[in-house]
């Protein structure tokens, strides 16, 4: 067994940020805490991976908090239409990626940029830094293992995959590649996640209600990742 996480602690931290509280019950939670138990026990992690891991949790955390109260407040967020042209859809290393990027360069299409895939929550108040925040974590990456872009070029301003998005309901596949974690890989595979993929599409829309963009059914927009987007949001708001 590793180092230990604690799901009180990463929430008390997540708290702190911004003062915002979890809701009693929150599902995300149940599922916090079985990702959590997973990397506690079956891991293997060391100091260092086990701080990187809570600083991640943390922040996912504090970003998921922050988008409930801004979604809360203006509920006209969630009635905006999300048009969408394309869905790209495949096996992994299949070529997905690339082809996503490439329907991207279509000037009439908005695409998800790296930057608001890392962090798709603005802060309640003062600037703006998640554009840098990610630039400064990509440079990071890169210092510390320059051959995994190899695998996945990372860039704050290209096209990245709204998969990121299901993190902050704590049911992504992406907390499984930097360390075995079986049981919730487990769970991940054999539960379905329709409310984790309606809040991604609500996080997409956070965003373009943010800068202002005007929601236009049948305007050529996200080129989509998953399918199940659109299957999670029944089809009436993913047009």
């Amino acid at each position: 067994m590793g180092a230990t996480l604690r799901v009180d602690d990463i929430v008390a931290r997540a708290v702190a940020v911004d003062g915002l509280q979890p809701a009693d019950g929150a599902p995300w939670l149940g599922a916090l805490e079985l990702l959590v138990e997973s990397a506690s026990s079956e891991a293997g992690l060391h100091s260092g991976g086990a701080e990187a891991m809570r600083a991640k949790l943390v922040t996912l955390v504090a970003e998921r908090l922050r988008a409930e109260v801004l979604l809360g407040a203006n509920a006209e967020i969630r009635e905006r239409p999300l048009p969408v042209r394309f869905v790209v859809a495949g096996l992994a290393r299949s070529g997905t990626t690339l082809l996503h990027r490439l329907l991207s360069c279509d000037p009439d299409v908005e695409f998800l940029p790296t930057w608001q895939a890392f962090h798709p929550v603005p802060p309640l108040t003062g600037p703006d830094e998640r554009r840098q925040d990610t630039v400064d974590a990509i440079e990071a990456m890169r210092r510390a293992d320059p051959d995994a872009f190899a695998v996945h070029p990372l860039d704050a301003d290209a096209p990245e995959e709204e998969v990121f998005l299901l993190q902050h309901s704590f049911a992504s596949m992406l907390f499984a590649l930097t360390c075995p974690l079986p049981s919730y890989n487990a769970w991940l595979s054999t539960t379905r996640h329709e409310a984790a993929y309606r809040f991604a599409c609500d996080l997409l829309r956070l965003n373009e209600w943010r800068v202002g963009r005007r929601a236009v059914p049948g305007m050529l927009r996200y080129a989509l990742r998953w399918v199940a987007a659109w299957a999670g949001e029944g089809g009436k708001s993913v047009e």
